[in-house]
């Protein structure tokens, strides 16, 4: 975990992976039956697959929007509709990507299973298996009832998609 590599731009996750693929292709049983495989999800997994990394990686912006009425444009002539809209952080990637998988499901490997709560469009993200029923439980309950009544959500602005 601890071989980083950096560019001028902060950390390079291509130039890390690769070497660590080295440094762990140095094992003497690294050509080992299953082993090649390991690896890889090693070099890809490690450090990008934890609640903290998934949610900063694919973190992005849905929408929480209602119509509150309409108004006049009088150098249009035609009536415009008025939205109330509520930004809210969220992380689109709901399943595991595939280097994910192989490095968690190995015999292995330290169990760093994460689940995904909610919803992209509702402001879902990455918390720690051990900590999904009191995450998703919470979530429902902020995200149900009033909260959620009358309200439309989408992972585009309305009034973008309305020409306004």
């Amino acid at each position: 975990f601890g071989i980083k590599r950096f560019n001028r731009h902060g950390l390079d996750w291509g130039a890390t992976v690769a070497a660590r693929r080295s440094f762990l292709g140095q094992c003497p049983a690294a050509a080992d039956p299953g082993m090649p495989e390991r690896v890889e999800a090693i070099s890809h997994g490690a450090g990008k697959c934890d609640a903290d990394y998934l949610n900063r990686s694919y973190a992005d912006t849905a929408y929480k929007w209602r119509k509150r009425g309409y108004r006049y444009d009088a150098a249009t002539g035609n009536q415009e509709p008025v939205y109330e809209v509520h930004t809210l952080k969220t992380v689109t990637l709901t399943q595991l990507p595939t280097w994910c998988v192989a490095y968690n499901d190995h015999d292995w490997t330290y169990e760093l299973s994460v689940r995904y709560v909610g919803r992209p469009t509702m402001g879902g993200h990455w918390v720690k298996a051990e900590d999904y029923e009191a995450a998703q439980a919470r979530w429902d309950a902020e995200h149900g009832g009033q909260w959620a009544q009358g309200w439309n959500f989408s992972m585009s602005d309305p009034r973008q998609r309305a020409g306004l």
